[in-house]
């Protein structure tokens, strides 16, 4: 009895958070310095410790805005580490860092905002649980082609080599972390393949982008003592 009233104070709470994150977002607009002047729209993902907004900007183009709480200095380092990365990392299939803003937030918090250009064919994990991949009904997987996978793990490769070369370690390197470029020219169907599956709402798989930084590490840790 007392665990389901906690579990239902739990999920009353989160509702409040969202609605209250809703409404103080609502047709927020936020300037970057040396950058464009957004306006911030509907949340698209949240994680442990940020939220991810979409965003547009005058000229009607699209972006995704990362909100991050820094409530005490080891968050607000995190935040300016991972802004590091982001800033030293280059490459075809790594997200690319346009602005970061830092404002007040009360007390000693600071709001951390970093603007991406918007990736909008999904993550790997999105691809994956549409196809269906890892269910145990072999009749309703929708399999990726060889040469589909391929490309997949070649891109993925090289966002992780970008990395290295700047002297980075990714460290979460997962399907929740690897965004679909989707060209706005391809094709969203592909017709049925050889084995026989309608794959008629399914998109060929877009460049694979790697994103998250906020677990990178230096690639070289000297150790100095035991």
């Amino acid at each position: 009895m007392i665990q389901e009233i906690l579990n239902f104070l739990f999920a009353l709470a989160k509702k409040l958070s969202n609605l209250i994150s809703q409404f103080l977002n609502r047709s927020q607009t936020l300037h970057f310095e040396h950058g464009p002047t957004v306006t911030i729209h509907q949340k698209i993902a949240e994680g442990g410790f940020s939220y991810i907004y979409t965003a547009t900007d005058s000229l009607g183009r699209s972006y995704a805005l990362k909100r991050m709480m820094c409530n005490d200095d080891e968050m607000m380092e995190a935040c300016r580490k991972e802004v590091d990365v982001h800033r030293n990392v280059r490459g075809d299939h790594v997200l690319h860092l346009y602005n970061v803003k830092y404002t007040p937030a009360g007390g000693n918090s600071m709001m951390c905002y970093m603007l991406f250009p918007l990736i909008t064919g999904g993550s790997l994990r999105d691809e994956v649980n549409k196809r269906k991949l890892l269910s145990d009904d072999l009749g309703i997987i929708r399999p990726m082609k060889e040469r589909q996978v391929l490309n997949l793990f070649k891109g993925v490769l090289k966002g992780v080599k970008s990395l290295h070369d700047a002297g980075y370690a990714h460290c979460d390197v997962k399907l929740e972390n690897v965004l679909l470029d989707l060209p706005s020219s391809k094709s969203n169907s592909f017709g049925d393949d050889e084995m026989g599956f309608s794959m008629s709402q399914l998109r060929e798989p877009g460049k694979p982008i790697l994103m998250d930084f906020g677990s990178a590490r230096q690639l070289v840790i000297q150790l100095k003592d035991r």
